[in-house]
């Protein structure tokens, strides 16, 4: 779900729920097959992108010319929103217990540029070995087109 700022004036700020379907690329990891990342490609169908930027992007077979190629851009870029809602669901191949995840995305979540570092690895041996250490670690994609980190006191716990 992705709640937006629908009006906003000075007295009031209307906010607007809606539903979509966000596109995300999921590719298994083959040494770890539990372990996924997830990604969306800000596009011309992207319902994160205002419709000014989807129309640009659009006539420009969806690629981001260098001058918009940067955090600050990107981030103009988005729709206003207040939270996004992921719930993802699957069934556990063993069991065939359903399970489920919800987390709540809130716009200081969103960190562009940046990806999860790699924690799956295999030894010598073969062994398939996760390092939860870097379960929360992050990398710049490109250095210059990357947000300045925000600690977790910037951020918070919400």
């Amino acid at each position: 779900m992705l709640e937006q700022v629908h009006a906003h004036t000075n007295d009031y700020v209307e906010f607007k729920s809606c539903f979509v379907n966000i596109e995300l690329d999921f590719p298994e990891n083959p040494c770890f097959a539990r372990v996924w990342t997830f990604r969306h490609w800000l596009d011309k169908d992207s319902p994160l992108l205002k419709p000014s930027v989807k129309k640009y992007l659009e006539g420009r077979h969806n690629m981001w010319p260098l001058h918009m190629r940067n955090h600050a851009t990107l981030r103009k870029s988005l729709v206003p929103f207040t939270k996004i809602l992921c719930n993802l669901s699957g069934v556990c191949g063993d069991s065939q217990v359903e399970i489920s995840a919800r987390r709540k995305y809130l716009p200081k979540h969103i960190m562009i540029g940046y990806k999860f570092a790699e924690n799956v690895f295999v030894t010598r041996t073969g062994t398939v070995r996760v390092n939860f250490d870097k379960t929360n670690e992050v990398n710049a994609e490109i250095a210059r087109a990357a947000e300045p980190l925000l600690t977790f006191d910037d951020v918070g716990s919400n």
